[in-house]
């Protein structure tokens, strides 16, 4: 029995899918990265503003 031929189609799209796989994962951890840098930022800016305004209402 003569077996079909392979199509490269097929292997395109596995190889495509995964490469999709990974350029979801590496944006996930992108976005998790700013959010939380954003956050911390945020953060530090509003305990400083807290500081200033305590010393001003301690005078």
């Amino acid at each position: 029995m003569l077996q079909s031929q392979k199509s490269g189609k097929n292997r395109k799209e596995k190889r495509w899918v995964f490469c999709n796989i990974l350029n979801n994962n590496e944006l996930q951890t992108l976005l998790i990265t700013r959010v939380f840098a954003n956050n911390f930022e945020v953060g530090c800016k509003y305990a400083s503003y807290e500081r200033h305004f305590v010393k001003i209402i301690q005078h």
